[in-house]
């Protein structure tokens, strides 16, 4: 008797990813139809997988939606006090560094980079340039 498997599977990252495997198809369908919309990734699709007797597998996708993602709003945090700048130097020193974490804290922690690797990665200085804040 042959095995039926229902694998969900989500588009990030510019791949698909197996994000759920159920026995039951209106289980796998209605966890779809969440992260459809949760909008969270930019593709959310179910397959069906069937292994027969003989170990082939065979697999039929059931479901596909696309879906548009919702764009996170990048933010500056507000703070109460910083230290001036008087030269080049102390805009690369510790207390500006701190002050750049604390300050930019979302795009920072989005692109798992520190302070000091923004000020020093013309890719990521450029990236922060587009994000038009």
């Amino acid at each position: 008797m042959p095995k039926i498997t229902f694998s969900v599977q989500v588009y990030q990252d510019n791949r698909w990813m197996i994000d759920a495997e159920m026995d039951s198809e209106t289980a796998a369908l209605k966890y779809a139809e969440s992260l459809v919309t949760a909008a969270e990734h930019s593709g959310v699709k179910v397959t069906r997988e069937r292994t027969r007797a003989d170990g082939t597998i065979s697999e039929q996708e059931i479901f596909n939606k696309t879906v548009q993602t919702k764009q996170k709003k990048l933010s500056i945090k507000g703070i109460d006090d910083a230290n001036d700048c008087k030269n080049d130097i102390d805009f690369y020193n510790l207390q500006s560094r701190i002050t750049i974490g604390r300050l930019l804290r979302n795009f920072l922690d989005e692109l798992c980079i520190t302070p000091t690797e923004l000020l020093h990665n013309y890719r990521i200085i450029k990236k922060f340039i587009e994000l038009d804040i």
